[in-house]
């Protein structure tokens, strides 16, 4: 069974925070990533003009499509990765796969991880078994 650890470290100053993407595989079977969707739920009055800063080289090029931030109305916002190839394998070492800042005015600890559409797939359509975390720093 593919397993793998997602978490997300939210690091915040005075008027920014910043959200940090880590992924490490957890499993012995090496699994590659695929179209795969990280989305966080957020406060709308809180968190304002979200960019993505940082995206790993690995998963936008060389048959995936440019990561891509997506901010939704309903106060969440996500990273898709899309494949179109047989992908890269995903390291047993933690490595940070993206980078996304906020404005923000409040507290952050109202993050929660959007369960229902989030999900590290394979370029097979396996859903990888993951478990979710946040690090507030």
């Amino acid at each position: 069974m593919n397993t793998a650890n997602v978490t997300l470290e939210i690091v915040s100053t005075k008027k920014t925070a910043t959200f940090n993407f880590y992924i490490q595989r957890t499993s012995d079977e090496i699994f590659n990533m695929g179209n795969s969707s990280l989305v966080v739920n957020l406060s709308k009055t809180v968190f304002k003009n979200g960019k993505l800063t940082f995206a790993k080289v690995k998963y936008c090029t060389g048959g995936y499509d440019v990561m891509e931030y997506v901010h939704y109305p309903f106060g969440a916002f996500g990273i898709q990765i899309r494949c179109n190839t047989l992908g890269k394998p995903v390291s047993p070492k933690k490595e940070k796969i993206a980078t996304v800042v906020y404005d923000y005015s409040g507290n952050p600890s109202n993050v929660t991880w959007r369960l229902i559409d989030t999900a590290v797939v394979t370029p097979a359509f396996e859903t990888v078994d993951s478990t979710y975390f946040i690090n507030l720093k």
